[in-house]
C-alpha cells in the first residue's frame, strides 16, 4: 500500500538524501501522510447552501492535503506529494478519521465485524465517538494500526458508510508515523501543480506499476 506526505519543492534534495523526518503537528511529532485510496468528494450546491451539497465519483486522496498550500506563491514552495511504502519498523502507527454523527457507528460496527489483529481501538475511543454520533456531533476516531491491512479496512469501512471529503481542501484520514521513514522506502515524488491530463497519466503509470508489483 503506497502512502503520500506532502512536502514543499524546496525541500526534494533533503528529503531524497535523508527521507522523511518527523516534524510537529497538531497530532503530535511524527511523518504526517495519507493512504492511497478512493474517495468521493462533496461541494455546495450553492452560496448559504450548506445542507444541500452535491457528491462526486470516487477521486484519488492523493491531492486531499493540497489545499495546505492553497496561499502559496513562490515555486519553490509549490507542494510535491512523496509517495512510499513504510518498512515493517516503521508500524504501528497512529490513524486519525473524522467521522460524521450518521456514519461513526456503522463504521464501528463494520470494524468490529472484521475481528482484525491489524487494529485496535481502545474503549475510551468507542465510548466517545459512540456517545457523540448520538447527541448528533462528529468525532474523531483514533485507531492504532498495525500494518497496511489495518489502514486498508478502515478507509474501506469509511468509504462504505457514506464517508466523503470536501473538493477543495479536506483532513478527514490523518495517519501518524511515529518514527522516520528512510529514503529508500520512497517509491517516486510527484508535483501537484501538474495539469489534469498529466497528473491522470502519473496515476494510470502508479496503477500498472502496483499491478505488477502484485504480478
Amino acid at each position: 500500500m503506497l502512502f503520500a506526505h506532502l512536502a514543499p519543492s524546496n525541500a526534494v534534495g533533503r528529503i531524497k538524501r535523508n527521507g522523511l523526518r518527523q516534524g510537529g503537528g497538531r497530532r503530535g511529532r511524527g511523518v504526517y501522510c495519507i493512504p492511497l485510496f478512493d474517495i468521493p468528494r462533496w461541494s455546495f450546491r450553492a452560496e448559504q447552501e450548506e445542507e444541500h451539497f452535491l457528491l462526486s465519483t470516487p477521486s484519488t486522496s492523493l491531492t486531499l492535503w493540497k489545499g495546505l498550500f492553497r496561499y502559496t506563491r513562490r515555486k519553490k514552495d509549490r507542494p510535491i506529494a512523496v509517495l512510499f511504502r513504510p518498512p515493517p519498523g516503521c508500524w504501528p502507527a497512529d490513524l486519525y478519521v473524522e467521522l460524521e454523527s450518521d456514519n461513526a457507528e456503522p463504521v464501528l460496527r463494520g470494524l468490529d465485524a472484521a475481528l482484525s489483529a491489524e487494529l485496535t481501538i481502545t474503549e475510551d475511543v468507542r465510548s466517545f465517538v459512540t456517545s457523540t454520533a448520538r447527541q448528533g456531533f462528529g468525532a474523531d476516531l483514533t485507531v492504532k494500526v498495525h500494518g497496511p491491512a489495518g489502514v486498508g479496512l478502515v478507509v474501506n469501512q469509511l468509504v462504505r458508510a457514506g464517508g466523503a471529503a470536501f473538493h477543495l481542501f479536506d483532513e478527514t484520514v490523518e495517519l501518524v508515523f511515529r518514527r522516520s521513514v528512510p529514503a529508500r522506502c520512497i517509491d517516486r515524488l510527484i508535483p501537484l501543480d501538474r495539469t489534469v491530463r498529466a497528473a491522470r497519466e502519473a496515476k494510470e503509470r502508479a496503477a500498472r506499476d502496483d499491478r505488477d508489483d502484485e504480478a
